[in-house]
């Protein structure tokens, strides 16, 4: 029973397996339908039903058992020697390296260390930021092999934490945003470029800034089932968290050559991936979009994943890591390389195809993507590329309809925070004191 609702879940996607789904119908309203349907219980479930099981799993705080064909009574899931259980591991004070209110380090064995989302759909937002940056410092300091990042949560992340964003436009800390924007990116960046390896396990929603933290990792571990995207344009935003400069450099990556002709297709292909907030459905598609390295280790039952996961660090340590080189010559294509982006979104936003104010977006990412104000065709460093970024995000922060988005997303689960964000509109325009750089769009 239990290998059945493992295979289902495991080898096609379930949420609940069929047994496990009877249950949360209710076993008692599902049994007395099936009878007064005329339809005969399996001759086992009537014993289970006589026995006074109410049933097929019983499950307390310590475990959870299954009811046992062979044995007629319930009996204790045994856990699989590759699985590791992080819901006990994280209520063991022992275990617990050191914690905020929204994340923990936690010791998972093996020389290995674990840093654990806490927050509201483990959003990213200070708190986590700042924790994780510290927990790649500790392990770098300390006796261990590497890092994992990870949760038992259904989904990774579903990105930045969109209130401190709003509430940082809508009190004018433009300054603090900014310096929030490049924190972020530092983190992201010492994922990929810290001491010893650090890995990115991820799961379910893997959005935003999340996608982008598996963008930069190296050696990722991803359970088949992760839905990965750059969705930012959404709501009226960037990648800034190195998202939009790491596409563009798969562009180049993946050309023939460094010839502008070689690289536009690729380019091509890369900006209407994140103009489209193109979510892939599985991580192999993830992979094939560039949101995951070739390397990427992809676990089937996601119940193995950050055992998986820890394995991944030790052997990187056995083997003697080295981070990955900076990437210090992105070539980029200029504004001849951007001209048939902006003669596209024109043409979509004046035939009534795309919003216009999404094509005046996606032509920001365009304006990224081919290197800002440069002449010609060029390379640029990636710290340049994220000064870009970090430019646009907050310009496109700065303007009314991307103040509106946000609003609408969060009205759905806090309305308090839009009426504050409705009736800062107007404020928050007339603070926003950034000016867009010379021939950019306005």
């Amino acid at each position: 029973m239990v290998d059945v609702d493992r295979a289902m879940q495991w080898g096609f996607g379930w949420e609940l397996g069929p047994f496990a789904t009877w249950d949360a119908l209710g076993f008692a309203r599902v049994r007395d339908d099936m009878r007064a349907a005329g339809l005969k219980l399996p001759e086992w479930i009537e014993q289970m039903d006589a026995s006074g099981a109410c049933g097929f799993y019983l499950a307390d705080e310590a475990s959870v058992s299954s009811w046992s064909m062979p044995q007629s009574k319930f009996v204790a899931r045994p856990r699989q020697p590759d699985e590791l259980d992080l819901p006990a591991i994280g209520k063991d004070p022992a275990r617990v390296v050191w914690s905020n209110d929204e994340c923990a380090v936690l010791d998972i064995g093996e020389g290995v260390a674990l840093f654990e989302f806490r927050s509201k759909m483990n959003t990213l937002g200070r708190a986590v930021v700042e924790g994780l940056l510290h927990a790649i410092e500790l392990v770098e300091q300390g006796p261990w092999h590497g890092l994992v990042v990870g949760n038992a949560s259904e989904h990774f992340t579903v990105g930045a934490n969109l209130f401190e964003v709003a509430t940082g436009a809508v009190q004018g800390h433009w300054t603090e945003l900014e310096q929030g924007v490049a924190r972020f990116q530092h983190m992201c960046r010492r994922v990929r470029y810290a001491a010893k390896p650090v890995v990115v396990a991820t799961q379910g929603r893997v959005l935003g800034g999340g996608c982008e933290l598996t963008m930069w990792c190296p050696h990722p571990v991803c359970s088949v089932e992760s839905y990965i995207g750059l969705v930012e344009i959404g709501v009226g935003l960037i990648p800034a968290g190195g998202g939009t400069t790491l596409m563009t450099a798969l562009a180049a990556e993946r050309a023939v050559s460094d010839a502008p002709v070689h690289i536009a297709p690729h380019l091509r292909a890369a900006f209407e991936i994140v103009a489209k907030a193109d979510v892939a459905t599985s991580a192999q598609q993830a992979m094939q979009k560039g949101f995951v390295c070739a390397g990427a280790t992809l676990v089937m039952n996601p119940d193995r994943r950050l055992w998986v996961a820890r394995q991944q660090v030790v052997r990187l340590a056995e083997q003697g890591y080295r981070a990955p080189g900076v990437r210090a010559a992105i070539p980029v294509l200029g504004p001849t390389g951007r001209g048939p982006f902006e003669v596209g979104l024109a043409h979509l936003a004046e035939g009534g195809h795309v919003d216009p104010w999404l094509a005046h977006v996606a032509g920001r990412i365009a304006w990224v993507m081919t290197g800002g104000d440069i002449i010609a065709p060029t390379t640029l460093h990636e710290n340049h590329m994220l000064d870009l970024e970090r430019e646009v995000f907050l310009q496109l922060l700065g303007e009314k309809k991307t103040q509106q988005k946000i609003a609408e997303i969060l009205t759905a689960n806090q309305p308090k925070v839009a009426k504050l964000l409705a009736k800062g509109l107007v404020n928050i325009s007339s603070v926003f004191r950034r000016k867009p750089k010379p021939g950019a769009a306005s």
